[in-house]
């Protein structure tokens, strides 16, 4: 008979690694080398993901609007350039995110900065649809067109794109209906209903009726950025710059439940991998943070547990967003807004200056600094486990907004997901470390022995504080290298 595997003072494995354990030595097998499992998981997660993007590239190539840019009110003409004229639908009265936010959650009116994202929400969504009265050339009918039929000529009928509201308005007493819907790789008509040129409909769409007039071409080029030098050129304001439509298509549901799958191969990895770090360190007897790796030995349940609920909310806001397209394009806007105005402009100032150094000390400031040391360590030490409220709703959202829907998503995320793996393990040491500090808080509190406990308790802390900021110094670096090489 073979000896134990377990020798005094060695780490005691969890019930499932003993059990296999038990079948290797019964066959004369050792344990299968566990960084393989996890090198093999990021491989195909990062694989699925370059695939996905190879398909998406395939659909993209087909389509003639996939580089189309709308102008719905401007005087810039490029060569070939189709003139339009543009009007808002009737605004849609539905129930929106920033109502049923205010509604679940009363006390977000009380707080001035979350009271004013509020307040932008709702103003970002009141922004109905445009109706774009255009002429569209025969040979570009086919491409356009993902369901549906073409409006005949003169009649009340209108192509609607993927994310258009409703299958009918009325403008001016006059009914339109949907016939078709355009393809969601057809860039600028994603949020628009397509009016085809016609003398019936001319009337509707004047001066009088707050019709402006605009344009359109199917490969816009840089023309964006010409309109907007020239604003600058004029003395314009950004408020006064032309509105563009367009650079970001829809991609199919299927294609993005690709990228979920990818994702999820990746995080499962990263999970894996960081964890048999976080053993090997505590068996070899490294000193610097030992209390959480002791810990995380001690608690493997715990620590399961926290890596399936966290990532079960972030992959689960995924396919809600999969669900509601337009909700996560109206907070990805919100998000980005915040970036380039708001709180943390500093942030989007440092990467639109293409500086890694400063883009990475940005970065990690912000996730480390702020979201660790103090919204989630500091925080819970005062009301112990709220960091992992903080940290489960950050992720949620998160989650939400990155929903891998749009054009250009899944190559991206090829190489940011080494990004998402390095901050959402540092995330959930430090929230393994918040639970720890929980339980020994409230043991001390009821079983007597409490500075003992919260010894063992903010020795957990600051080991996690400790490694969770080596974590986040390695994402800040490569995400920003990796997004100002790759995207600027």
């Amino acid at each position: 008979m073979s000896e134990p595997v377990n020798q005094p003072g060695s780490e005691t494995p969890p019930a499932a690694e003993c059990l296999e354990t038990a079948r290797n030595e019964r066959g004369g097998m050792r344990e299968p080398p566990r960084w393989r499992t996890a090198l093999a998981l990021l491989g195909m997660g990062i694989a699925v993901l370059l695939a996905g993007d190879a398909i998406e590239r395939q659909r993209s190539a087909r389509q003639p609007w996939a580089n189309g840019i709308l102008i719905p009110e401007g005087e810039l003409e490029i060569e070939d350039a189709l003139s339009i004229m543009t009007r808002r639908a009737p605004h849609d009265a539905a129930v929106s995110i920033a109502d049923r936010i205010e509604q679940r959650f009363g006390t977000v009116a009380q707080d001035p900065v979350l009271r004013d994202a509020l307040e932008r929400l709702r103003e970002n969504e009141a922004r109905a649809e445009y109706v774009v009265f255009a002429p569209i050339p025969r040979d570009m009918e086919r491409g356009l067109l993902s369901s549906g039929r073409f409006p005949e000529a003169g009649s009340p009928e209108v192509l609607a794109g993927t994310l258009a509201r409703r299958d009918a308005f009325t403008l001016d007493g006059t009914t339109f209906r949907v016939v078709g819907r355009m393809d969601g790789y057809a860039a600028p008509f994603l949020f628009t209903y397509l009016l085809p040129d016609h003398e019936a409909f001319r009337p509707l769409f004047t001066a009088e009726t707050g019709a402006t007039r605009g344009w359109m071409h199917p490969d816009g080029g840089r023309a964006p950025v010409e309109a907007d030098d020239a604003s600058e050129e004029a003395g314009e304001t950004d408020e006064t710059k032309a509105t563009v439509l367009g650079g970001v298509g829809l991609i199919e549901p299927m294609l993005s439940l690709m990228g979920i799958a990818g994702l999820a191969c990746v995080a499962c990895g990263g999970a894996l991998l960081l964890t048999r770090v976080w053993r090997a360190l505590h068996q070899r007897g490294v000193r610097c943070g030992t209390p959480i790796f002791e810990e995380i030995a001690s608690r493997p349940r715990l620590w399961v547990a926290l890596h399936m609920g966290l990532y079960a909310l972030f992959f689960g806001a995924m396919l809600f967003g999969l669900a509601r397209p337009l909700w996560s394009m109206t907070l990805t806007g919100l998000v980005a807004g915040i970036f380039m105005e708001g709180e943390l402009a500093y942030i989007g100032q440092a990467y639109a200056a293409a500086n890694i150094w400063q883009a990475a000390l940005a970065t990690f400031h912000h996730n480390y600094v702020t979201a660790t040391l103090l919204f989630t360590l500091l925080a819970s030490v005062i009301v112990p486990g709220i960091g992992v409220i903080k940290t489960a709703a950050s992720l949620a959202l998160v989650g939400f907004v990155m929903t891998p829907l749009w054009t250009d998503t899944l190559g991206g995320y090829s190489y940011h997901c080494v990004t998402m793996v390095l901050e959402f393990e540092a995330y959930i040491l430090a929230c393994f470390a918040v639970c720890v500090y929980f339980v020994c808080f409230f043991r001390g509190m009821s079983g007597g022995a409490f500075l003992a406990q919260m010894a063992r308790g903010v020795g957990a802390m600051l080991g996690a504080a400790l490694w969770s900021g080596l974590l986040l110094a390695c994402a800040a670096g490569y995400e920003a290298a990796t997004l100002i090489l790759f995207r600027f």
